[in-house]
């Protein structure tokens, strides 16, 4: 199953990965499990739920295996991360982080570039 999910900043979206309570305004997320759930993160921000950071520990593209949420910077780094994540049978749900962020940082790289 493929499930794609867009929505407006501050929706919740990347707060929906992790078990999120918060019995005062009537939340309870169950989450992802972080046993077979990895983060392909374009951002260095921590996720936005109690206990990320145990669950998901950083890593970079050239130590994939050394964490629970790869940092990428650029489109190769994603897809050669998709490529060593796709051999793995533990590896049952693959989240996209923030992509937005390869797309605009590239238009900012190339915003000056002629031809």
């Amino acid at each position: 199953m493929k499930i794609l999910v867009l929505a407006k900043s501050g929706f919740g979206k990347s707060t929906s990965i992790g078990k999120y309570i918060n019995e005062e305004k009537n939340i309870n997320i169950k989450g992802l499990n972080p046993e077979d759930t990895y983060v392909i993160s374009m951002t260095t921000k921590d996720l936005p739920f109690p206990g990320s950071r145990k669950a998901y520990p950083s890593t970079y593209p050239n130590n994939i295996r050394g964490g629970k949420r790869v940092l990428c910077k650029n489109a190769q780094d994603v897809l050669n991360s998709l490529s060593e994540l796709s051999k793995s049978s533990k590896i049952k749900n693959i989240v996209l982080d923030d992509f937005n962020y390869i797309m605009q940082d590239w238009y900012m790289a190339n915003a000056l570039s002629k031809g």
